[in-house]
């Protein structure tokens, strides 16, 4: 069995990382990665709906969308995340099964003193607060598996509150995460380890428990990998575009004018798109040319570059 400890912190090749592994892999494999500042939304979310944009680039947090269901979830340098990905010894009849990998984890947790047991939802708890959310994914073809899952280990719990708190109105059929109370390992069991420490001690553990064995990732493998990120996983089409279709409204000033946003999307193009500011709509002809054009940071810089919108990067109210 295979155990993968990369030494980068993008999100993007992580996750594209997972989904080659989950198509090419021969053999079981457990990566456990760390990234910088990122928001991960599930597969069938609708990401603006789930964060807050605007706070999000400010703070230079990056966004993501993995390939599996389930929630949005926070990560930095003091998460660290695992990804299960094996065969379905019996295929698919029993394929969703969160305990066949959180029952090894907790196993190799409790040999380092963190004692964790299950909500109801399958998340790992230490003190009965959240350290640990999961996810999976089944490549049917291939009746494999991903499970996926984060450790809150010293984690900045003040940028995860902020930045997974949306503003505005949504409607659509994204489906909305449940945000659960949590906490950091390190303060709960009061270690000084630091994250890289944590995560050398729990890789020690599943190489003497379970005979995983260090393999590090080929420049074969790699090349790849940077293929699937550059070509989908960093692309707005995925980030953004994927998201389900959704009509959104918000109330914003600008100038010490009140405004009235209302956008909706269908498959990530934008349907209509409207600023009401005061029973006007100043920039009606930015909002128009937005019509049939898929919904982008990009597209809305363009678009209202000479407007009072572009000032204070305001356009970002938009997702």
């Amino acid at each position: 069995m295979r155990l993968i400890l990369p030494t980068h912190d993008n999100v993007y090749r992580h996750l594209a990382a997972e989904s080659y592994f989950l198509k090419n892999a021969e053999e079981p494999i457990l990566m456990l990665w760390f990234s910088s500042p990122s928001i991960v939304c599930g597969k069938h979310q609708n990401l603006g709906a789930e964060v807050n944009y605007r706070l999000c680039r400010e703070r230079g947090i990056s966004l993501a969308r993995r390939i599996s269901g389930g929630g949005t979830v926070y990560h930095d340098l003091g998460n660290l995340n695992f990804s299960f990905i094996q065969a379905l010894p019996e295929g698919l009849e029993k394929a969703i099964d969160y305990k066949r990998y959180l029952e090894p984890m907790r196993q190799a947790l409790r040999a380092l003193g963190i004692d964790t047991t299950y909500s109801y939802k399958d998340d790992l708890l230490l003190n009965n607060l959240k350290i640990s959310g999961n996810a999976q994914h089944i490549d049917q073809r291939r009746k494999w598996a991903l499970h996926h899952g984060t450790l809150l280990y010293s984690a900045d719990l003040g940028n995860l509150s902020a930045a997974l708190h949306t503003r505005g109105h949504y409607e659509g059929k994204g489906i909305a995460s449940r945000p659960s109370p949590v906490v950091n390992i390190q303060d709960a069991i009061r270690c000084t380890w630091s994250p890289e420490e944590f995560r050398s001690r729990l890789a020690q553990q599943f190489n003497d428990q379970f005979a995983y064995v260090e393999q590090p990732i080929n420049s074969s493998e790699s090349h790849q990998i940077e293929e699937i990120t550059q070509n989908t996983l960093q692309t707005e089409a995925w980030i953004l575009g994927y998201s389900p279709s959704y009509s959104h409204s918000r109330s914003y000033e600008l100038n010490r004018q009140p405004c009235e946003i209302k956008l909706s999307t269908e498959r990530g193009i934008v349907t209509s798109f409207s600023i009401d500011s005061l029973g006007r709509e100043p920039w009606k002809e930015q909002t128009q040319a937005c019509l049939g054009k898929p919904l982008s940071e990009a597209l809305l810089a363009q678009l209202f570059d000479s407007t009072e919108w572009a000032s204070e990067q305001a356009f970002l109210e938009f997702i």
